[in-house]
Formats: C-alpha cells, sequence, structure tokens
C-alpha cells in the first residue's frame, strides 16, 4: 500500500512540475521574444536531452528499486533522471505547443475581434468626374484616375456608376456622389 502512495505522490508532483515547467518557458519565449524558428530548435533540444535523461535513468537502475524506492521529500522524485526526464519532454512539447499556436492571441483574439468595428473616419475624397467606359470606367478622384479596385490613400475603390463611386476603409462603406 506504502509504495502506491509514493507513486501517486511520484506522479501528482511530476505533473505539477511539468506545468509550473511550461508556464515559466511560455512566460520565458514570452518575454525575450524568442523568434519562431529559434523556439522550435530550443524545444526540440530540451525534448533531446530530457529523453536522454530519461534513458540514462531507465538503463542505471533496475525496476524493482524504482518501485520500492522511498519519496522522502516530494520534489525527490525531480532530481531523479527517470522522472525528470519525462518532465522535461512534456514541459517543452507544453511550451512549443504554446509559442507555436499562440494560444493567447486565439483565446483573446476572439474577444478583440467580437468588438465593434473601429470608427476611423474616411480621409477626404473629392470626386471631380467619372468616365463611364464599361468595365474601364475610371473616376478622377482627389486628382488621381481611378478604376475599381484601384486604391487612394488607403480607400479601396469598389465600384464605379455613372452617378457615384463606392468606397470602403477598414470595413466601412460609403457611396460619393457627382455633384451637379
Amino acid at each position: 500500500m506504502k509504495t502506491s502512495t509514493n507513486r501517486n505522490r511520484r506522479i501528482r508532483f511530476s505533473v505539477a512540475m511539468t506545468m509550473v515547467l511550461a508556464v515559466a518557458g511560455a512566460g520565458a519565449f514570452s518575454y525575450c521574444s524568442v523568434p519562431q524558428p529559434r523556439d522550435g530548435m530550443i524545444c526540440a533540444s530540451v525534448v533531446a536531452a530530457g529523453l536522454a535523461l530519461w534513458l540514462i535513468g531507465a538503463l542505471f537502475s533496475s525496476v524493482t528499486s524504482q518501485v520500492r524506492e522511498d519519496v522522502g521529500h516530494p520534489l525527490d522524485c525531480i532530481v531523479r533522471p527517470r522522472y525528470l526526464g519525462p518532465i522535461l519532454m512534456a514541459a517543452s512539447t507544453l511550451v512549443f505547443a504554446y509559442s507555436t499556436f499562440n494560444l493567447e492571441e486565439k483565446v483573446f483574439g476572439l474577444y478583440r475581434h467580437a468588438r465593434p468595428a473601429s470608427t476611423a473616419s474616411f480621409p477626404p475624397l473629392k470626386l471631380k468626374g467619372i468616365f463611364v467606359n464599361g468595365t474601364g470606367s475610371s473616376a478622377l478622384l482627389n486628382g488621381e484616375s481611378v478604376r475599381a479596385g484601384d486604391k487612394v490613400h488607403g480607400v479601396l475603390v469598389s465600384e464605379i456608376t455613372p452617378e457615384s463611386v463606392t468606397v470602403e476603409f477598414h470595413g466601412q462603406r460609403k457611396l460619393i456622389a457627382l455633384s451637379k
């Protein structure tokens, strides 16, 4: 009964240490702004080191001694290579997943996208003339000749009709009528 209690204690502390290391690693990657290719190399190196530690721990200790070992202090399990290796592998995998898939942006990005569109105002636009030529119609907007699909001062010209020009700016549409 005592060995199963010790094993459960080792498992709980191993999971807790994995989470602590993963949060610390993700925080370090966020704080230090590690570029995309390097974060993968760092995590892969930590996984390789964890695998090596686990193999060393597995090769140089017998299974029966591992089952019977008594963990005096709860943190004793992380100093042993047999436990530290999987902890490092799991923690670095979690850090890599966080940095690659950017969970913060996915979770908080939903909130940002739920907010109403910004109320950016249209730059001043003056329509001086419209030249109708079927699909090749153009307009004189702010002194520039533009066609549908062109941009003027960041404003997209989406449609040109004989009487007006429809423009878009930051998700907002506006109809500019030709003054008579």
